[in-house]
C-alpha cells in the first residue's frame, strides 16, 4: 500500500491500518489541517479503537494532477491503525463537511486497507 517504512512499521504492529484520501482543490494551511484531524477524532472517539492516525498532506502539482487525472491542489490521507474500513461513510461526510466549513472545495477519492498477512 504504501512505501513509507512508518506505515510499513504500522501494518507490523498492529495487523492492518486504513487509509482514507481525499483532494483538496487548494493550498491548505497546517492549522486547518489540525482542525479537521481534531473534529475527526472528537466524533469518532468512540468508534476508533485506536487513537493512532497518521495524516499526510502534499500539494499536487500540474504533472502530478495530470499523472492522477485530479486537479491541482492538495492530496490530505488519513492512515488509521487497525482495519477502520467500516468508520468510511462517517469519516468521508466528517472530513468533507469540515472542509466544506472551512471554505475549501474537495472530493473523496478513496479507502484502502491493508493487512500484515501474518
Amino acid at each position: 500500500m504504501y512505501n513509507d517504512s512508518e506505515i510499513q512499521e504500522w501494518i507490523q504492529k498492529h495487523g492492518a491500518v486504513s487509509s482514507f484520501t481525499f483532494i483538496i482543490y487548494g493550498e491548505i494551511k497546517a492549522k486547518d489541517i489540525d482542525t479537521i484531524t481534531h473534529g475527526l477524532i472528537f466524533q469518532l472517539r468512540e468508534k476508533l479503537n485506536s487513537g493512532e492516525m497518521i495524516v499526510l498532506y502534499d500539494p499536487i502539482n500540474e504533472d502530478e494532477a495530470r499523472a492522477w487525472n485530479v486537479y491541482q491542489g492538495t492530496s490530505l490521507a488519513f492512515i488509521i491503525a487497525k482495519d477502520t474500513i467500516h468508520l468510511e461513510d462517517e469519516i468521508k461526510e466528517i472530513v468533507l463537511h469540515g472542509l466544506e466549513f472551512l471554505r475549501f472545495k474537495a472530493k473523496y477519492l478513496g479507502s484502502t486497507s491493508s493487512d500484515s498477512n501474518v
